[in-house]
């Protein structure tokens, strides 16, 4: 709490009412480590140097944790367990404990929503709409959840916050300092041990912040950025055994994904043959469903499935600020999105691309792949809130939202009942 509230101290944007919040959410993950600790160890009568995780990345980067620090002789079955990496180097540091990397996932929560606030007052200038996005990141359950036991995604998604950061303010102001430098480096480093993949988001990013209006404008800083995630992309292949992004995400029942099987069954007998064999035509035609079955997913019942992962897992199932944030970001889209800073439009490209890329590729199962594009997307959806709330369009909007969000639901709920 002390690193994340210097990093906010720093910030310009700063308030009272956000370091409040900060506390609120830093506090309440710092609680679901708790539970889901008590869960791992004392329901299952062993210690915190023998948790019970019975999910298979957890378990998996767990082991291979442990030997990295001499302590298995099981190396797991993957070489380029790098979260794993980083456990074994903070437990190397303040003990073998379940609860020393998770606690790294809680700092990451915290310095995410501080990221995302600077990202929309990079854009906008205004405190409001960085307050607002701040806010936006807290109610974002699923988000919230990612960060109380041993997964990856919440350090991903402050890795592509700060590179946004960097990245817009360099648009913004033109010049960059050492610092930022810095920062965007050590993170692009971290991102590609954690997530390879999201390097080529990187370049995608860096290239749509280098367009100008007037080309003679262009700036080497993105040229570089470009370059370099596509580089660090073809070394790390070199020397690690690297899984593609099509081979890791891929809906076939003898994949990485099979434990998905039971919880998307309805939407898997819509795939007959497999999706990966789909051609691009059918994919296309499957591509507007794929994107809102990853929208709504985790879908707000089966509270209780997954919680012999994580009892927290139950809080990723309240997704409602989630579904009005995409509403949100939807009426931003049609109608706000020319009234809005050139930067935030791009940022918005740049989101929305990735998401509907990420749906092309695993048919929308894999909704926590899109937590990393938040911090590009949340500020349109505070733009809206504080810009607009008045209007008596949005309203409108959401109600028809709201109108067509619960049919859906309901439609969705009977078939994945149905089809268990």
């Amino acid at each position: 709490m002390a690193i994340v509230m210097a990093v906010f101290s720093a910030c310009r944007w700063r308030s009272a009412a956000g370091a409040y919040i900060l506390l609120a959410m830093v506090t309440l993950s710092t609680c679901g480590v708790v539970i889901n600790v008590n869960w791992y160890t004392t329901v299952f009568s062993t210690g915190v140097d023998s948790p019970v995780l019975l999910n298979w990345d957890a378990a998996t980067d767990w082991d291979r944790a442990l030997y990295n620090l001499g302590l298995s002789t099981d190396p797991g079955l993957f070489n380029s367990r790098h979260l794993a990496g980083i456990a074994a180097g903070l437990m190397a540091v303040f003990g073998v404990d379940i609860t020393v990397p998770i606690m790294f996932n809680v700092l990451c929560y915290g310095l995410t929503l501080v990221a995302m606030g600077s990202i929309a007052y990079a854009m906008t200038s205004d405190r409001r709409i960085a307050l607002g996005t701040l806010v936006a990141g807290s109610t974002m359950c699923y988000l919230f959840t990612q960060s109380t036991w041993l997964i990856k995604d919440v350090p991903v998604t402050l890795c592509i916050a700060v590179i946004a950061c960097m990245l817009v303010r360099w648009r913004m102001d033109g010049c960059s300092r050492w610092w930022e430098w810095m920062l965007l480096a050590v993170s692009m480093v971290l991102l590609l041990f954690l997530r390879a993949n999201f390097m080529y988001m990187v370049a995608l990013g860096a290239g749509l912040m280098a367009l100008r209006r007037d080309v003679r404008r262009l700036d080497w800083k993105f040229i570089v950025v470009i370059v370099a995630a596509i580089l660090m992309r073809m070394v790390y292949d070199h020397y690690f055994n690297s899984v593609s992004a099509e081979a890791l995400i891929t809906v076939d029942g003898t994949t990485t994904l099979n434990h998905h099987k039971t919880a998307s069954r309805a939407w898997d007998k819509m795939h007959p043959g497999g999706y990966e064999d789909f051609s691009v035509g059918r994919r296309l035609l499957f591509l507007p469903a794929s994107v809102a079955v990853q929208f709504l997913i985790p879908f707000p019942w089966n509270f209780g499935r997954d919680m012999i992962f994580a009892p927290t897992m139950v809080v990723a199932h309240f997704g409602y600020c989630w579904y009005y944030a995409g509403a949100l970001i939807l009426y931003w889209i049609f109608a706000a999105g020319r009234r809005s800073p050139r930067t935030m439009q791009l940022s918005a490209v740049w989101g929305v691309a990735m998401t509907v890329l990420t749906a092309w590729m695993s048919a929308g199962r894999v909704s926590r792949y899109c937590l990393p594009y938040l911090p590009l997307l949340l500020p349109c959806a505070a733009f809206v809130a504080v810009k607009m709330w008045r209007r008596r369009s949005l309203w409108v909007w959401l109600g028809v939202f709201t109108a067509i969000l619960v049919p859906t639901l309901l439609v969705c709920h009977h078939l994945q009942m149905t089809a268990s």
